[in-house]
């Protein structure tokens, strides 16, 4: 809709029905503000609303008046105006503050789960020197109605594809690109996937950050990792301790608790420190080419197989493979590594040579799996290959002590990558960020304090006006509590010292002995039980010095 403006005048804009220019939004106030118009200039005042006024990614200040420039867009809640000259108008582009469009990005995550359709998150950065008139009229060409544009900070914006394929949103930004190139805009862009590269809004947002990140930012996660909260420094320890052994290890935790960083602790204080650490995502594994990206093929095994290719298994012989996101392997994959981790060996797509696999697999869950297995959405078997022994993570919510170091280090993290000193965290900053519930974790902390040193540029201090409030105002249900352990096993964190010692007697070898008496010494019997084929029970048997059974 267009409105001409008078030569002279003021007009009321809000939800009230005697409003000059009335707008239709639940976050308007009645009386939100008022446009002066005098002599050419136009000029925006703040009437003290209860959500504010946005003007280039930043809140009026109530009461005070400020000039609006041709291509300036105003922000009323999910309502946009922008100021111009006249001419065909483009198709209106919503720019929602950060805090809404995370939500709106947690709502799509949820019923992208429901609906199983994929989204794109598309992070972009221009020049600080760009004004909006020169690259507003960019954006609509690539999205379409439902599509949505939020303000990550000044000059930073995010956008929200829904329904779109990797496929597709590879060539929207590339046309993207290409139009801010030809109008001589300066760029960096970051893309993330749902559900290949997160399920989290956190998630897909830290994956989104990275592309816009100068290249010298630090690569996958530290290992200098913080451990003030005293349940946390246990659990390090534990994991130190289990890493001794070749044991595997199933780790639990909601979203964003660090579960990868754990994993690599397990493995840099193993043995196997010297191998590899394979890190793979299950949830982003293709079940149509996960077979030969992890098996390998042999040369002709399928068309386009011009020569023998090694599986990501055979690539770290003697090191550790990680299983990020375990419950969302399809059933038929987990059959497939079921087979390996019993055999430790594998056969490469259109091969029949059986290859050695020497390695340590680490998982890692957010799920509840006990309810997984119920429902046959996982294999008991496999569940036992993998859990010998379980380390719970607790959440960011449960340790509030570590909330301030963290958030100082994330703060050192972003302003180094910027050129600039890193800023202090004020009182109130610190006291909304311990009041916060972090659905996300330290994930989530993470993006939170990255944008607030962004949008502190002008001062040293992250001050609460940095820090997105439509977030930490909210309310949120309690998230739901760390995935449990079925079957009755104990997490070994949560074992006696005595009982930690037997880590070298891993708890699969006493689940062996206490179904052989159960089966009175039958084999066939007992590896049925275990759901494991006998072949691969009778190798376990020798394996932990178990004596074999005679008959009578």
């Amino acid at each position: 809709m267009a409105i001409t403006l008078p030569q002279k005048g003021v007009l009321q804009i809000g939800r009230s029905d005697k409003a000059d220019i009335r707008i239709n939004d639940s976050l308007a106030s009645r009386d939100h503000c008022r446009l002066h118009v005098e002599d050419g200039r136009v000029e925006i005042e703040d009437l003290a609303s209860a959500n504010g006024t946005f003007l280039r990614n930043r809140a009026l200040q109530p009461r005070v008046r400020v000039e609006l420039a041709l291509g300036d867009a105003v922000g009323i809640g999910v309502t946009v105006l922008m100021l111009r000259s006249g001419g065909p108008l483009p198709r209106p582009v919503r720019v929602l503050p950060h805090g809404y469009f995370l939500a709106r990005l947690d709502e799509e995550c949820a019923s992208s789960v429901r609906d199983r359709s994929p989204f794109a998150l598309v992070r972009l950065d221009v020049e600080d020197d760009v004004s909006a008139s020169r690259y507003a009229g960019l954006l609509p060409s690539i999205l379409q109605p439902s599509d949505i544009v939020g303000a990550y900070g000044p000059q930073q914006y995010e956008l929200l594809l829904l329904r779109t394929t990797p496929e597709v949103a590879a060539t929207l930004v590339a046309e993207l690109g290409a139009s801010l190139r030809q109008a001589g805009i300066a760029f960096r862009t970051g893309t993330a996937h749902h559900p290949r590269d997160g399920r989290s809004a956190a998630e897909l947002l830290e994956r989104a950050c990275q592309g816009v990140r100068p290249a010298t930012a630090h690569p996958g996660p530290a290992l200098d990792v913080i451990l003030v909260d005293p349940a946390m420094r246990e659990l390090h320890s534990l994991a130190r301790e289990v890493a001794r052994s070749d044991i595997n290890v199933l780790i639990v935790g909601e979203t964003g608790t660090g579960k990868e960083i754990l994993a690599e602790v397990v493995h840099r204080a193993s043995p196997r420190a010297q191998g590899n650490f394979l890190s793979l995502n299950c949830a982003a594994l293709s079940e149509n080419l996960v077979e030969a990206e992890l098996f390998g093929y042999e040369k002709g095994a399928f068309t386009g197989a011009t020569q023998a290719k090694q599986g990501l298994l055979e690539t770290a012989p003697g090191g550790t493979v990680f299983l990020d996101e375990i419950g969302e392997l399809p059933l038929p994959l987990q059959a497939k590594l079921l087979r390996v981790i019993e055999t430790r060996t594998l056969i490469r797509v259109g091969g029949v040579a059986k290859r050695a696999v020497d390695v340590r697999f680490v998982s890692a869950t957010n799920r509840n799996l006990a309810q997984a297995i119920e429902s046959s959405g996982f294999r008991s078997d496999l569940y036992f290959r993998l859990n010998g022994l379980t380390l719970a993570i607790p959440p960011l919510r449960e340790r509030p002590v570590e909330i301030e170091p963290f958030g100082r280090r994330f703060a050192g993290e972003m302003a180094r990558e910027l050129g600039r000193s890193t800023p202090e965290i004020s009182a109130d900053a610190l006291a909304l960020l311990c009041s916060y519930a972090w659905p996300g974790n330290i994930r989530e902390l993470r993006n939170v304090i990255h944008r607030a040193v962004l949008l502190c540029r002008s001062g040293p201090v992250i001050t609460s006006e940095h820090l997105p409030r439509e977030l930490m105002e909210a309310t949120f249900s309690a998230p739901q509590p760390s995935p449990t352990v079925p079957y009755g096993h104990t997490p070994f964190s949560d074992l006696s010292s005595t009982q930690r010692g037997s880590v070298l007697e891993p708890e699969e070898k006493r689940r062996i002995l206490d179904v052989l008496e159960k089966t009175a010494g039958n084999q066939t019997a007992a590896a049925r039980l275990l759901g494991m084929g006998r072949t691969a029970f009778v190798a376990r048997l020798n394996q932990y010095g178990i004596s074999r059974p005679r008959k009578r």
